[in-house]
């Protein structure tokens, strides 16, 4: 039980990981303009990104945006998470595409770069995750019935 446990839980730690690509890689471009690589978006990813400073451009606008235009040519997130001292955005309906994430540290001084990450299953990421605790609950039962079964050994040895 333990090692099959152990295996759920290697095994979906480690195709978790693979399903979701974080990065806080940004480039200065223009004045005072951080961008990130493309990202490459396909239909069902989910792109999210911490920061409450950061935008979410499609790779047409990327030459047309600066601050003062920020909010109107930034793509609306699916949903806002309000989290303590920061927001994440969650972006999970785009279509395929190339986008950006554009943030501007002048304006938000005391902002660090703003993560973003491509979850490219979530669907597959949500079973991953049954998995892992499915795995953990395994281990900790086999420790259990190990424990009550080394009880119950010493004590009919002792009769």
């Amino acid at each position: 039980m333990i090692v099959s446990g152990g295996l759920m839980v290697a095994v979906g730690t480690h195709e978790y990981s693979s399903l979701a690509h974080d990065s806080d890689s940004f480039v200065l471009n223009g004045t005072g303009r951080y961008i990130s690589p493309p990202l490459t978006i396909n239909q069902g990813y989910v792109l999210s990104v911490l920061g409450s400073g950061a935008f979410v451009i499609s790779a047409s606008a990327v030459s047309k945006i600066n601050y003062s235009n920020a909010y109107t040519i930034g793509l609306p997130p699916t949903r806002t998470l309000n989290l303590t001292n920061n927001t994440e955005s969650i972006y999970s309906d785009l279509p395929t595409g190339i986008y950006y994430v554009v943030y501007f540290p002048a304006y938000s001084p005391q902002q660090v770069n703003p993560v973003y990450s491509v979850q490219t299953d979530p669907g597959l990421a949500d079973i991953l995750g049954i998995i892992i605790v499915i795995g953990i609950s395994v281990i900790i039962a086999s420790f259990i019935v190990l424990a009550v079964g080394s009880f119950m050994w010493k004590g009919a040895r002792d009769k």
